[in-house]
């Protein structure tokens, strides 16, 4: 409803992790440093299970594919990226920020894809394809310059036509590298 009644403005909705998927996300990567694989995949699995109900209660029947094309292969990703992790992977600043990055990417997917449903012309943008940031992860700051320069380029002119929806807190390098601009960033 609040982003119905500002159409007429062509919105850029920013949008945050659902729930405490953040926390979550924190968690799964401490089960998963620590080796244990199985406490790590239960806190994933948690989070999939969530992530798909409300796509479900949003979409309703239109649902499954949404959920086979851009949900479920992110949670693939993470999956690939915690067993890494519990068999060895160090976990530095740049792999941290890389996991923590999904709540914002799922849930940037499901709310263009529920204003689409709702009727609305909504388009998702990829935060990480946007927003340029330095090369500090876990606080990295935007690159201004850069960030406008991208925004413009993309973000504006699908804003034309469409809502844009894109998550918050997260961006990437100029080489493309997940970056957090830290929690509340």
């Amino acid at each position: 409803g609040i982003v119905r009644q500002h159409l007429d403005a062509r919105p850029v909705v920013v949008v945050s992790a659902m729930g405490k998927t953040t926390d979550r996300l924190e968690e799964a990567l401490r089960h998963a440093a620590r080796g244990s694989s199985h406490q790590a995949w239960r806190q994933m699995e948690d989070l999939r299970q969530f992530h798909v109900h409300e796509t479900k209660r949003l979409l309703g029947p239109n649902a499954r594919p949404f959920l086979d094309q851009k949900i479920l292969p992110l949670f693939r990703e993470l999956h690939d990226i915690l067993v890494q992790i519990a068999e060895g992977t160090p976990v530095t600043a740049q792999i941290k920020d890389r996991v923590l990055s999904f709540g914002e990417r799922l849930s940037s997917e499901i709310v263009a894809a529920a204003l689409a449903h709702s009727g609305m012309n909504a388009a998702h943008a990829n935060a990480c394809d946007a927003i340029v940031t330095n090369d500090e992860f876990g606080h990295a700051a935007p690159l201004l310059w850069e960030t406008y320069a991208k925004l413009r380029r993309s973000v504006a002119i699908a804003a034309r036509e469409s809502v844009v929806v894109m998550g918050g807190f997260i961006g990437a390098t100029a080489d493309g590298r997940i970056s957090t601009l830290g929690r509340g960033g």
